[in-house]
Parts: structure tokens; sequence; C-alpha cells
């Protein structure tokens, strides 16, 4: 008979084979019902089986290219990647600051890839901070405010000090049109050293939007001194400078992060557009020919597109 933590294995891998991998953020119950979900749903129904069976679990962040699942309503969705391990010691065992070695463990994890960079472990509350953080995004996304603010305020009660919830509480206060307290929020986020490019972008955007032309241009500045951008970072500038009008800077943007992300054909089709715009004709009908060819398979979802695109890629750095 398999000891507890190879069950907990065993029903997890048995449940998502023919699992949908859409960006969609569901409870375990709901995931196992609909057979559908996103990387961190996947580690939440592990971890909810896990303590079902009272088997110890740890999570792990693991370092990709972020999958951009989705662009709405101004908010960019990117999934994060973790993956679970499973120990031969029941929930509660001391000594869970690291990999707990003195026991048998094994690792879940739903999208391998050989390049791919393991992090350290987070703890339970960071883990479900998380995914509190994705329901008020999804939530956000919907103009449910209210809804929003309980997520986040859930998801301080494991995280006080996330980064990712600050953001969002501050960009829930710019869209109820309190940018005070936005601004406030913002300012907290600095003063901890959560500066990364998402808060400082949603700062310089507030503060354009408040006419103060001094803290944006002091934005500007912080935001040119951060070291490289994430690859959805270059997709929401592009985005932007293309709104803006600003054909060249699109070009450069929305190229460099095709070059890492070439899996997500909206881009494709916004490149066309900023070739169009400064006469690379032939250029632009390739650009829409990938996203028409990319957006063909649009009802997989980005997360099989990413999926073959990675498969793809580690097929060619064996050849």
């Amino acid at each position: 008979m398999l000891r507890p933590f190879r069950q907990v294995e065993a029903y997890v891998l048995q449940h998502v084979d023919g699992f949908g991998y859409k960006g969609v953020n569901l409870p375990a119950t709901e995931a196992l019902a609909q057979r559908q979900g996103n990387c961190m749903t996947l580690a939440l129904m592990t971890y909810a089986v896990a303590q079902e069976l009272d088997v110890h679990s740890r999570f792990q962040m693991v370092y990709t290219e972020p999958v951009l699942t989705d662009v709405r309503n101004g908010l960019a969705f990117i999934s994060d990647h973790v993956r679970v391990f499973l120990y031969d010691a029941p929930v509660g065992t001391e000594g869970v600051g690291g990999f707990m070695t003195a026991y048998d463990r094994v690792a879940v994890d739903y999208f391998p890839d050989p390049f791919n960079r393991n992090g350290g472990l987070i703890d339970n509350h960071e883990f479900l901070a998380k995914f509190y953080r994705n329901l008020a995004a999804d939530a956000l996304a919907l103009d449910e405010y209210n809804k929003a603010f309980y997520l986040i305020q859930e998801g301080f009660s494991l995280d006080a000090d996330s980064d990712s919830l600050i953001n969002l509480m501050a960009v829930l206060h710019r869209r109820v049109n309190e940018p005070e307290l936005a601004t406030q929020w913002y300012d907290y986020g600095i003063e901890l050293g959560k500066a990364d490019l998402t808060l400082l972008a949603n700062y310089q955007l507030l503060a354009s939007n408040l006419q103060d032309r001094s803290k944006a241009d002091k934005l500007a500045d912080m935001i040119a001194s951060l070291p490289d951008k994430e690859p959805y970072d270059l997709y929401l500038m592009g985005r932007d400078a293309l709104r803006k009008q600003k054909y060249h800077q699109a070009l450069d943007y929305l190229t460099r992060f095709l070059n890492t992300s070439a899996y997500y054909y909206p881009a494709w089709a916004e490149l066309a557009q900023a070739q169009h715009a400064v006469g690379q004709t032939a250029q632009a009908k390739r650009s829409m020919a990938e996203a028409i060819h990319r957006a063909s398979n649009k009802e997989q979802g980005s997360y099989q597109a990413k999926l073959l695109w990675l498969k793809q890629k580690a097929d060619l750095s064996k050849e």
C-alpha cells in the first residue's frame, strides 16, 4: 500500500490527466469538478488533498518566463509558477524551515521545464496570500470593488508585506476615485522596499492623472534605474506606446517581449500594427500571419500554447 504522501501524489496526478490548463483561479473542489485551472489552482488542489490525508506539504517558487494569460480592464494577469513538495511526515511536523531532508519527499510539478530555476520555499500562509491576490485581481477586473477589498484584506492577514497586495490595494483606491489613499499605499510600498516596476508604473500613471509632473518625472527616473524588465512589463509598455502612437517604442518593447513569450498571440497583432504604422509592410504581414496562426488554437488557452512552446524550446536544446 502506498504511504500517504505517495497517495496524495497518485491522486493528484490521476485527476490532472486531461485537465484543462486555463488561466482561471478556482477553489480546490471546483477545480476537481471542472477539471481546469491554472498553476496556482493546481497547487491549491494538491495542498487541500494533502491536508485531508494529514500529509505535510511545502511550496517552492519556480522562476521561468511568466505566463501572460490575459489583459482585462487594464489589468495584466500573470501566472506564478509553483511546485509542491509532499513529505512522509504529518502536518505540524517540527523543523519545517527547510526541505526536511530527514523525511522522504516527492515534488509535484505541473509545468516542468529544463529552463526553469528553482527558488526558495514559501510557507503555506504566503502561498494562500498569493491565491487571495489572484482572486482579488479577478474581482477588480470585473469592477467588483467591495469583493476585491475583502479578498485583499484576507491576503494581508496571511502576508502583511505582500508587494502585489499593496499594489492591488492602491489600484483599487485609484479605481474608486480615492487618489489620496492610493498615493499612501504606493508610498508605503516604496518605504518597504517593494518598489518593483508594476508598482512604480501604476504610481506614475496616478501621478500623471493628477497632473503632478514632478512626481511623475521622479517615478520615471526610478523606473529607468530598475534592472531588466520582466517580459510582461515590456508587453504592457509596448501596448501603452502603441496607444500613444509612439510606434518605434512599441516596436522595441513588443519585439523584446515576443523574443521570450512568442506564445502570446495578441502581441503579434499589436506588433503588426506598429510595423504597419512605420511603413514596414512586409514585416507587418508576417506578424499578422503569426497572430492568426497562433490564435487558431485559442480554445486551448494561453497555458496550452505556453506548454507547446516550452516543449518546442526543450526539443531544440537537445539538437
